[in-house]
Formats: structure tokens, sequence, C-alpha cells
């Protein structure tokens, strides 16, 4: 293996550099952090003869935090993360990365000082006009928290990787008669009768016991907790209702132009001249202003109402009051914030001003019934019907099943059963799946094209069970075959070279003792 890429290196090197640029491109965004820890020279995990460190867990388990977090944005916290288990998911990722490590090393692969110093002279953050520049590289590594040696190990190592990988799957290669039969199976048509019918037709067919029930609500109690619920009256006041009160002065508005110059960039990248752009400050500059009266304002009846009652103040101020009956927190019909500060709230007492984008809200909340989990006897009937929805799908494909034995006509079994569903033929279709209204059922399709004419099925697919019967075959041409292996080639080599990779990776991980320092381990949260 050796010996094959020595003989090809320059083949290679394109990719490798390639592959360089991309690692030294993405790593300053993923490690120049502060650590989480300070253990020094401490392990995570020891992977056959390589070990994980610290910092380099730190840095994977952050991006690994990173990718998640803007997935689930303000959902996100450290209790969704140990859920998620994505602390595990830094460590599994370090450890394939350490078991191809093992298998370089093993098969004599080695990066040399000549490679390194030409990956290092190829990438623009460490040149100085176009050059590489050794004060500039030791810069750029101290503000990312890196020494020389650090840096160089990790991209000795990320090379060393990549070798190994490249070489793998360089070897693996698609023959003609492999490319055909793919082709075959994708063009090969079907065409069947069948029948579409709810999964949620079936949940009445599913036996719950009382016991079954409780020992359902045991487990899952908090899907029958109570909704809050909250009676309340509040006050807004409106920004909007001050703009004709505040007083906008040629300072104001030079003073907002100075500050917010970014705002003004015309289509050339230059500064528009103030009086150009004069209208607009003074419409944000009295906005502004107005809302700053109105939370001034909002502040001081609420200060009042602390000492007196909302009714008293607002009646002597003029202002409107807004009641809410007592109804469940998500039928209010009011900013988020403001439901969260109302249900931390006491009663009968006027809360903090809470400000929103449409104004200032003061609320007082008049009840509050907190959320509970109710008794089993009070849920009995939810309970039961909500363990027949989740039976549901077993009892329709225990009736499917004794359907499709039977060895009438899927019509002839519809009819004579009297069966509420109406049997349908459908065009040909490929292994891409049959499109029935919006909804593509690829499942159905590679099963019923595994049939045979005459033969019936069924598949439990978006929220459905499809009963069939395959009625017809349609067999692509010599022609179409080899027009469509000609497509396929290129995605069918890489699929094959992505899953011997993928194969090898995990039978060398079963082989490779791993060894997680538990001390290190469990100080990660």
């Amino acid at each position: 293996m050796v010996g094959y890429i020595q003989r090809n290196i320059r083949k290679f090197s394109l990719v490798l550099w390639i592959i360089v640029a991309a690692f030294v491109g993405t790593i300053f965004l993923v490690w120049g952090r502060a650590t989480f820890l300070g253990f020094g020279g401490s392990y995570v995990a020891k992977v056959g003869e390589v070990e994980i460190t610290v910092p380099e867990f730190e840095r994977t388990y952050s991006k690994v935090l990173d990718f998640y977090r803007t997935i689930y944005k303000d959902k996100f916290n450290m209790e969704l993360a140990q859920k998620l288990g994505l602390k595990e998911q830094a460590l599994s990722m370090l450890v394939n990365r350490a078991v191809v490590l093992n298998m370089a090393l093993k098969e004599g692969f080695t990066v040399s000082p000549e490679e390194i110093a030409e990956a290092l002279a190829s990438v623009k953050a460490f040149q100085v006009n176009g050059k590489f520049d050794p004060e500039r590289y030791k810069q750029v590594l101290r503000l990312n928290g890196f020494t020389p040696v650090e840096f160089e190990r990790e991209l000795f190592n990320e090379i060393l990787r990549r070798k190994m990988e490249v070489t793998v799957k360089s070897s693996v290669s698609v023959t003609e008669p492999e490319v055909k039969l793919f082709a075959k199976r994708l063009l090969q048509k079907a065409k069947i009768k069948y029948f579409l019918a709810d999964i949620g037709d079936f949940s009445n067919m599913a036996e719950v016991s009382e016991e079954e029930a409780k020992s359902f609500y045991e487990k899952h109690q908090e899907l029958f907790r109570t909704e809050p619920q909250l009676e309340l009256q509040y006050v807004l006041i409106n920004p909007e209702h001050f703009t004709d009160k505040v007083l906008v002065t040629e300072e104001d508005i030079k003073k907002y132009y100075e500050e917010n110059q970014d705002k003004f960039i015309d289509e050339k990248g230059k500064v528009k001249p103030l009086d150009k752009v004069k209208d607009e400050i003074i419409k944000e500059v009295r906005k502004e202003k107005a809302r700053k009266e109105a939370l001034k304002y909002a502040l001081k009846l609420q200060r009042r109402m602390l000492k007196s009652t909302m009714e008293l103040v607002c009646k002597k101020e003029g202002i409107p009051i807004a009641k809410v009956k007592l109804s469940p927190v998500s039928k209010i019909k009011l900013p988020k914030k403001v439901i969260k500060k109302a249900l931390e709230a006491e009663e009968d007492k006027p809360t903090e001003v809470i400000r929103t984008e449409d104004g200032f809200y003061i609320v007082v909340v008049t009840r509050h019934i907190p959320s509970r989990i109710p008794s089993f006897d009070e849920v009995k009937e939810e309970a039961i019907q909500r363990l027949k929805v989740e039976k549901a799908p077993q009892a329709a494909q225990d009736w499917a099943k004794k359907l499709v034995s039977e060895k009438k006509s899927l019509e002839k079994i519809v009819k004579e059963k009297q069966l509420k569903y109406k049997v349908k033929e459908s065009d040909f279709f490929t292994r891409k799946g049959l499109k029935v209204g919006d909804a593509v059922f690829r499942r159905l399709a590679d099963k019923a094209l595994q049939m045979s004419p005459g033969q019936k099925g069924f598949v439990l697919e978006n929220g459905k069970l499809v009963v069939f019967e395959v009625k017809e075959f349609k067999e692509p041409s010599e022609k179409e075959i080899e027009e469509e292996a000609k497509k396929l080639k290129p995605a069918l080599l890489n699929s094959k070279r992505e899953e011997v990779w993928s194969r090898l990776v995990q039978e060398a991980k079963k082989r490779t003792e791993v060894k997680v320092n538990r001390k290190v381990w469990e100080a990660f949260r």
C-alpha cells in the first residue's frame, strides 16, 4: 500500500494540498478558543497507540456544540446537549480519526518535513506579499492559541489520515457489469393495484387493558400535564402615541448621522450626504425619542400602581384596561415575553414594565391555575386512547398480514369483505418511488419491484398503510441500460468507495482497543 502511494504521489499531491488548505482554513474557526479544563498533558482516551488529548477533545466538542446551537438556537442548553449525547458524538468522531491514524502508522505511511513545509507555504493566511512568512505564521498561530509544534503535529496527522483514505478509495473500482446491473435495477418498472388506509384507522383495533394504560401513564406522566391558566388585565403603552410630543433638534440629527453612517452607504460603498438622508434620520430619531418617553411614562404608571390599583390609576389617566378571561396560556394572544412574566407574577400585583416590540406592558394577574399532573383516574380514557394510537401501526400490520395471505385478488378481497377502501391502479413506476398526491412511497416501490406478478404485499409509510398487488413489470432496453450506466458510473464509484472506506474503518475500530480516561471524561459537562 505504501509503495502504491509513493508511485502515485504526484497524482495525490493536488488532492492533498486541497485537503490541507481546507484543514488550515477551518482550523482556526473552531480551535482558537479558551479551553474548558486545565488538564495540561492529560488525555481523554487512548485508541491503540494514539492518544486523544484534552485540547483536541475540547476543540471537537466545542464544534459539535456550536453546530447544534445553530440548529436549536434559544432552545439549546447543556441539558439538551446531554440528552442528545453530544459529548459522546465528539468522542466517537475523534475515535474514528484515531483509528484511521493507527491504520496509517501500521501501514508505514509517513509525512516528510518537505511535505509539511510545502503545505504551510501554500496557505494564504501565512503569507506576506504572496510568500510564506515565518513571523506571520507564528503570529497567526499565537493569536489562535497554538505553538508551531502543536499545529504541525495536527497537520502531520491530518495528512497521514488523508493519505490512508486516498489510497484505500483509489484502489476501489466498479466493473461494467456492476454498473449495468445497478442501472437496470433503477430503470425497472412495475404497475400495481393498491389501496391506502390511514394508520390511525386501526387504533380502535388495538386492545389495551387498564393495567397497560396505567403502566403507560406512569412512564409518560408529563404527557398528561395540564396547561397553566391565567386570568389577567393589562395596559399597553404604545410609543407611537408619543411621536408628536417629541422634538428632534439639528444636534440630534447630526449625532445620529455620525454614529450610524453604516446605515447610509450607497451602491458605490460611499456614505450618503446628510441632506439626502435627513428625513429618514428625523423619522428614526423621533421613533427612538418616542419610545424613551413611552418607557418613562410606563415606569411612572407602574410605580403608582404599586401604591394604588391598576383600575384607579388608569381611570385617572384615562387609559383603557384590556382584560383576558381565564384561559390556557397557549390561547392567550399576547407576546411570549408577557406571558412568561405573567406566569411568574404574584396575583393582584402589577408586574414590572415588560418591554416588547409592540410597546410597554404592565400586567396584573387576577387568577393563576398552575399546571399539574392529574391522577390516573382523571385521565384513564385519555391514557387508553393514547396507547391505542401508539399500538395502531402494529394493529394495521397484523390486519394487513392476514389480508395479503388470502389467495384471491386484492379487488375481490375488498369487495367480499366490504372494506371502505377503494382499489386503484398505478402508472408504471421505478425504484424512485410511487407518487400518490404529494407523497412519494419509496419503500413500497422497492418492495414491489422485488416481487412477482400476482403477489400481494403491504408497507407502512408516510403515515399510511398501503396494501398492494403486483400486476405487471416492464424491463428497460439494453440501450436505456447503457445510457443510464454512463451517467451512474461516477456516483456509483464514489458510493462504493465511501462504503468500502466506512466498512474498513468500522472493522479496524472493532479490532482497536479504546481506553477512556474516566477521571478526565467525567469532568466534561
